[in-house]
């Protein structure tokens, strides 16, 4: 009897309740290779489900088979190791709240998930390259500078918030601008208007996405008597960004509790560090095989690059933009806007801006400009016309910007874009603010 006990205690050994430092190893190597995905170093894709359905797998073995014990022990101890180290080292090297602006990074607004904000109170000099030339991969194209950046307690690019609103900026990248704080259109019109100016611009966004935006700050903007929203238009996307058919402050998704939390995980997660730098070697490593960019090379040897899907846009015709299936929208995207607006007691002055390709044409191609390179483009076209029916004031700035191109291109080699980007440089914010102005002088 005593010796049928012991052989039934040893299969119980065997059988039974899984050792106690086994299971423990298997949990802990299971969390532990969740824990960089919670934290955003790797994304939900096929490698890394295939890693985590690899380790779930072993560690399952190991407490089932105790055969298995021997082999996979070191295993999950080592999976352990590596899985908390990155999820250390990311949370260790993640930047600080200013920091994360670097590069003109955004995040979602937790109760307004549609549009973006910078990491508000953020001040700091950044090491910039321009985005033609950041897709190509080749530094070689590069003209890198060094930009001052600050943004205010609503994550807008401004120093301060004013009391009273005389002039409101509503755009995308163009007005955020790729130039320092006082380069922007925002700051050149403060400072040679004396009026009261106010960016709501934010990089990424569409004709919609910036009227969401007016719809969500609203309530906290004060606008001083015969206020203006100068409203920027950019032939290069403005078309084909994303439009939906919601129009009122009280349709928009807001969220609260749970979904706002789900949200900030989002953004956090989209903060790490390990990834960036994963992403950053990724990109490296392609270099080789980048596409290269659109443009030619300048009489005095350097590269001027396009955007090939903002030069598309700018040649699609009148016909073709009124067809495209955003153009309602786009159209009824302004005329709420302006009725939103013309409530609160405040105009809209519309200026269409043009690409880069559109600006250089002629230099592009190697020739002497022709009144035909200042002639609107389709979008603008479409865009003056609907503004004419809607009773708002528009400006295509190409003309301006296309004389101005030449004119300092043959006295001074100067340029009013940057080389590698498809932005403007503080010389070509200055001619659309002098488009500005002479639009609101006469209105």
């Amino acid at each position: 009897m005593p010796g049928t006990l012991r052989v039934l205690g040893g299969m119980g050994g065997h059988v039974g309740a899984p050792h106690v430092v086994t299971f423990a190893l298997a949990v802990v190597a299971v969390i532990a290779t969740l824990l960089p995905f919670g934290v955003g170093v790797f994304r939900a894709d096929r490698v890394w489900l295939v890693v985590a359905g690899v380790v779930v797998a072993a560690a399952a073995v190991s407490v089932l088979v105790p055969r298995s014990r021997r082999a996979l022990h070191p295993a999950l101890v080592g999976v352990t190791a590596v899985m908390l180290s990155l999820t250390a080292a990311d949370l260790a090297l993640r930047p600080s709240g200013a920091a994360r602006v670097e590069g003109l990074r955004t995040e979602k607004l937790p109760r307004m998930p549609l549009v973006e904000r910078f990491a508000p109170n953020a001040a700091l000099s950044m090491h910039l390259v321009g985005d033609i030339g950041a897709m190509t991969g080749h530094p070689h194209l590069y003209e890198g500078r060094r930009l001052v950046f600050r943004s205010d307690a609503f994550g807008f690019r401004n120093d301060r918030v004013p009391d009273e609103i005389d002039l409101l900026v509503l755009a995308d990248s163009f007005g955020v601008g790729v130039v320092s704080q006082d380069e922007t259109v925002a700051a050149q019109l403060a400072a040679q208007t004396r009026r009261r100016v106010y960016d709501l611009s934010q990089p990424r966004t569409g004709p919609w996405a910036q009227y969401v935006n007016l719809l969500v700050e609203a309530p906290r903007l004060r606008f001083a008597r015969e206020a203006t929203v100068l409203w920027l238009l950019y032939t290069g996307n403005d078309l084909v960004d994303e439009y939906a058919d919601v129009w009122t402050a009280d349709a928009l998704p807001w969220q609260t509790g749970i979904g706002q939390r789900w949200v900030e995980l989002d953004n956090f997660r989209a903060r790490s560090a390990v990834r960036g730098v994963i992403t950053r070697v990724w990109h490296f490593g392609l270099e080789s095989t980048a596409v290269p960019a659109q443009g030619r090379v300048l009489p005095n040897g350097v590269p001027f690059l396009v955007l090939a899907g903002a030069e598309h846009e700018a040649r699609r015709p009148l016909a073709s933009v009124t067809a495209h299936a955003n153009w309602p929208k786009l159209r009824k995207t302004l005329a709420q806007g302006a009725a939103f607006l013309a409530r609160r007691g405040v105009a809209v002055t519309v200026i269409v801006l043009p690409t880069k390709g559109e600006v250089y044409r002629w230099l592009l191609e190697a020739r002497e400009p022709t009144p035909d390179d200042s002639r609107s483009s389709g979008f603008a076209a479409a865009v003056l016309g609907a503004c004419t029916e809607l009773r708002v004031r528009c400006v295509d700035a190409k003309p301006a910007l296309v004389r101005e191109s030449r004119t300092r291109f043959a006295s001074a080699g100067e340029l009013l874009f940057f080389r590698d980007d498809t932005h403007p440089n503080r010389a070509g914010n200055a001619v659309i603010v002098d488009v500005a102005i002479s639009a609101l002088e006469a209105r």
